[in-house]
């Protein structure tokens, strides 16, 4: 009995002294400031999965939200950007036309107080695709080695191309010296400028062009200046082209 009430007495005295064990009820607490609010960014436009056309305009816009009030936060920044290029802007309920084509990631990352919130939508940017339709204007020389004079005659008819984002393609044809000569023209499009080849049917070489896409006014111009030489003499196709989207 007397170790029992030795043990009892310790017990007693540490209870009475404070010494207890505290409640662990506060521990991972913020000193009963509750918990923090949290935000959550959405994309609001343009939407998850949207379809869009090359240079067509785009509305940017996000919201953030408390995760635990709900309540619509303030955001202080937001900044876009692609998950494959180096494209960017900046700025909420901004518009933009200059998504490339492609499937694309667009990635936001706002400030809301201090904290820094991203979301990101999936998207498919169509190539841009005109179709153009216009005429060639051109002229062929002969020298004829063997009468020593020079022959020549206009070469003039239509040519269709299909511009589809950067890649130029198209036909044309036309009549010199009672012969028609067929063209199969390929090229490329670089921020206005373009180059290509126009294909010479039954030629052993493609005639190279020089041109201009101006896209405010759709219209394609080129020239060409193109010479073959041959023991025989030489053959020179020179001229102009001209489309506008139909």
């Amino acid at each position: 009995m007397r170790k029992n009430w030795l043990l009892w007495i310790g017990v007693v005295g540490i209870v009475g002294c404070g010494g207890g064990v505290q409640s662990t009820d506060q521990v991972g607490t913020d000193s009963g400031s509750g918990p923090v609010d949290a935000a959550v960014l959405s994309v609001l436009s343009p939407a998850d999965g949207s379809v869009l056309a090359e240079g067509e305009d785009v509305l940017l816009s996000v919201e953030a939200v408390g995760s635990v009030s709900g309540d619509i936060l303030s955001i202080a920044s937001v900044d876009w950007r692609l998950n494959v290029s180096e494209w960017g802007a900046s700025g909420n309920d901004v518009s933009v036309s200059d998504l490339p084509a492609g499937n694309l990631q667009l990635i936001a990352t706002a400030m809301v107080g201090e904290r820094e919130v991203t979301a990101a939508v999936d998207l498919i940017v169509e190539p841009r695709r005109f179709e153009l339709s216009g005429s060639m204007d051109a002229e062929i020389e002969v020298y004829s080695s063997e009468w020593g004079m020079t022959f020549d005659d206009d070469c003039k008819g239509p040519m269709a191309f299909v511009l589809e984002g950067n890649v130029l393609s198209g036909t044309g044809a036309c009549v010199a010296f009672d012969e028609t000569v067929d063209f199969l023209v390929t090229g490329t499009d670089n921020n206005g400028e373009v180059t290509g080849e126009m294909g010479v049917s039954d030629g052993e070489e493609n005639v190279p062009f020089n041109g201009t896409w101006n896209s405010d006014t759709t219209t394609l111009m080129g020239s060409f200046d193109q010479t073959w030489e041959s023991g025989d003499g030489t053959l020179r196709l020179f001229g102009s082209f001209s489309a506008t989207a139909d």
